[in-house]
């Protein structure tokens, strides 16, 4: 990492001069100082330098963690053959902001005319002078951002897309539990989009900041898109994320325990430490894989220590994680993924709102929280169209009036509507309804009991709680403390509006 001086703030009227031509590598140290963050130089040939910057406290869409920036101080070609490949390499739509820093005027040209306008955040001299004038330089950098992109472009609200770096907010408990429980094995089940592969990247990202041991030996696998899930092709997709190689593209279901003593062997001898470490093997989207054979010789490995198993899927690995007769049962800890917090709830609404230039008043932070259910997904996908129509109607606050606008927009009802449209079981679906027409946030046991008879006349406690788990993985229900609660108010809301809780 770059080490930063101590810079004191300038007395009132003072001034910094710049880096001098060629001095470029002088500059990423002050910008880091200013942007409380920290750099690592890329490559350093003596100008321009491409170097990265995480900077914390900002939460807008392609800014944060591993933030690619060039420093440019001279004017010559070398300059503008340094900015093109610069450009050339990062300027991907989809790969985040690129900065370019210059400090004089030449540069400040070459880059102006190589950075489509909307595309990176080229600064003018005087612009990085005022960044280096500032203690906390981030809201000024903030400003700038908003200045020379729309705001959809740097909005962190995406629901189809895991959260990380600074889109992922809360799970602090749930990612201690998966940081401080080295040797326990969790399974996270829950509903689409609720947050199991945020939390999974955010563990990943953790461990390499912290600089834990363990980060080396982590290896994500999705299995989301494997179209064949027969158990030999199942095992070769684990080898072949792990390790690519010819042999491991050979590996069949019954090689995967002597593959994975392979693999912790070597590994802990390229380390050079004194005993072989489990493998860390974050599966995601497991459900129509983890009872395959595949995944009983995976059990096996774990109970022999040689991997630690955190996966993540839906009902499927609900029920292959609590079944006594699965390889795998008494042995991994359910994590389930409860609504947010409300001070983090909060941060989700306010934070890169406010980033954006947007004003809100308590009023409507409190609504969402509500409507919503404090359901991670759920508040972005309100947070998402509320900034859309900030810009239809060129508007810099969210009030109320603004938010009934968007819950008359015909669509947006039918999104919190699609978890009780998709529920195929007639009895399942008699029960979502029963549970919406009562009016209560949270069921007790008891409150339950009443409610089986929807499922059979032979219907126990046992079966209404796999029932409700059920619901819980369409997005009907939410895990609250050992019990269920409705899992947003808008679904009770807008399910009332169309009329699908009047009894026949």
């Amino acid at each position: 990492m770059t080490a930063t001086p101590d810079l004191e703030p300038l007395p009132l009227g003072a001034t910094r001069p710049l880096p001098q031509p060629g001095n470029a590598r002088t500059l990423i140290p002050l910008l880091a100082q200013r942007l409380h963050s920290t750099a690592e130089v890329i490559e350093d040939r003596g100008d321009p330098v491409r170097f990265q910057l995480d900077i914390p406290g900002i939460y807008l869409d392609g800014v944060g963690e591993r933030t690619r920036c060039l420093a440019a101080c001279g004017d010559d070609d070398q300059t503008l053959a340094s900015i093109r490949k610069f450009w050339m390499t990062h300027g991907s739509a989809t790969t985040g902001v690129v900065f370019v820093f210059c400090t004089s005027a030449g540069a400040h040209a070459h880059a102006c005319r190589i950075v489509p306008p909307g595309c990176g955040l080229v600064l003018a001299p005087h612009e990085v002078t005022g960044l280096l004038h500032h203690p906390d330089a981030r809201p000024l950098l903030k400003r700038r951002l908003r200045e020379r992109f729309s705001r959809r472009r740097l909005s962190l609200y995406n629901i189809g897309l895991p959260a990380t770096d600074n889109r992922f907010f809360g799970r602090k408990r749930e990612l201690a539990q998966l940081l401080e429980n080295p040797i326990t094995h969790f399974a996270i089940p829950g509903p689409a989009r609720v947050g199991k592969s945020s939390l999974l990247q955010a563990y990943k990202a953790s461990l390499v900041r912290l600089r834990d041991p363990r980060a080396t030996r982590t290896h994500e696998i999705d299995f989301y898109a494997l179209p064949d899930t027969r158990p030999d092709t199942v095992a070769r997709h684990i080898a072949m994320t792990i390790k690519p190689s010819y042999r491991s593209s050979q590996v069949h279901a019954a090689d995967l325990v002597q593959f994975f003593r392979f693999c912790s062997v070597q590994e802990s001898t390229q380390e050079k430490r004194e005993k072989p470490e489990p493998l860390e093997l974050l599966l995601d989207e497991t459900d129509e894989v983890c009872g395959g054979e595949a995944f009983r010789y995976l059990g096996q490995a774990a109970r022999h220590g040689l991997v630690r198993l955190i996966l993540a899927g839906k009902k499927c690995l609900y029920d292959y994680a609590t079944r006594s007769d699965s390889v795998l049962g008494g042995r991994v800890r359910v994590l389930r993924l409860e609504s947010l917090d409300e001070p983090e709830a909060r941060d989700l609404i306010r934070r890169p709102l406010e980033d954006l230039g947007l004003s809100l008043c308590e009023n409507v932070i409190h609504r969402i929280l509500a409507q919503s259910g404090r359901r991670p997904h759920l508040i972005q996908y309100y947070c998402q169209r509320l900034v859309e129509l900030t810009v239809e109607r060129s508007l810099d606050e969210i009030t109320p009036a603004l938010l009934d606008e968007l819950e008359k927009q015909g669509d947006f009802p039918q999104y919190f509507l699609m978890p009780l449209r998709e529920l195929k079981d007639p009895a399942t679906r008699a029960l979502a309804l029963a549970l919406l027409r009562t009016g209560r946030p949270r069921f007790s046991t008891a409150d339950l009991l009443e409610l089986a008879p929807l499922l059979g006349r032979d219907a126990d406690l046992e079966r209404v709680l796999q029932a409700c788990d059920e619901l819980v993985i369409q997005n009907i229900l939410a895990w609250d403390s050992g019990g269920y609660r409705i899992a947003s108010q808008a679904l009770r809301h807008f399910a009332g509006q169309a009329g699908l809780l009047n009894r026949n």
